[in-house]
């Protein structure tokens, strides 16, 4: 796995001390070092030029977090609200989830907004896309199981409820006819909704 981060981290020009600092940080962990990267693209510190990124300004302070928990927590504080309300409704159902099911759980206002904020998670590197099970329904995958469980964690627990009840209406109703499989989900959903609100 070192060698998998040195290979992330030559993706990037960086100094000799900030890139230790990444690499004792990562301990190893290639995720660490992508969402690193991410971040600091993110932040404007890194810039694209001539096929590479660049430092933008002086990274020598650049807060590295101490761990990938920490790391994840930072990007998602990050995002802006219709990102973040996007992201926390795909982590509630689950690593894989669908387009319609975020934009079905947006608050009104967001709902039309899915796909663009699908795509701006996309290109931060949070999720990608994947091979659809249900017919007409565009699919998605977290990057990493660790970003799905950062952001479910930063769900308060009432929206948790409210969220897992609404995943669970979703797919009655787009569920297709593979009844036992659905009302397996279903029962999953209703039974965490029920848990959030006792």
């Amino acid at each position: 796995s070192s060698l998998v981060v040195e290979n992330l981290l030559g993706r990037a020009a960086l100094d000799e001390g900030v890139r230790a600092r990444i690499v004792h940080a990562a301990d190893g962990n290639p995720l660490f070092v992508e969402q690193m990267l991410s971040m600091m693209i993110d932040d404007g510190l890194l810039v694209r030029q001539n096929g590479a990124w660049i430092p933008a300004t002086d990274l020598s302070s650049v807060a590295v977090p101490p761990s990938v928990t920490a790391l994840l927590a930072a990007r998602l504080e990050r995002l802006s609200d219709g990102e973040r309300r996007a992201i926390q409704c795909a982590a509630v159902v689950g690593k894989e989830f669908y387009a319609g099911a975020v934009r079905d759980l947006l608050p009104e206002s967001l709902g039309n907004d899915a796909p663009d904020l699908i795509r701006s998670l996309i290109r931060k590197e949070l999720v990608r896309a994947d091979r659809s099970m249900v017919p007409g329904e565009e699919a998605f995958r977290f990057r990493h199981i660790l970003i799905r469980d950062a952001a479910y964690q930063a769900i308060p627990k009432e929206r948790r409820a409210d969220l897992h009840e609404g995943f669970a209406a979703w797919i009655g109703r787009v569920g297709g006819d593979r009844a036992e499989e659905q009302d397996e989900i279903v029962g999953y959903h209703l039974e965490q909704a029920f848990r959030y609100r006792e």
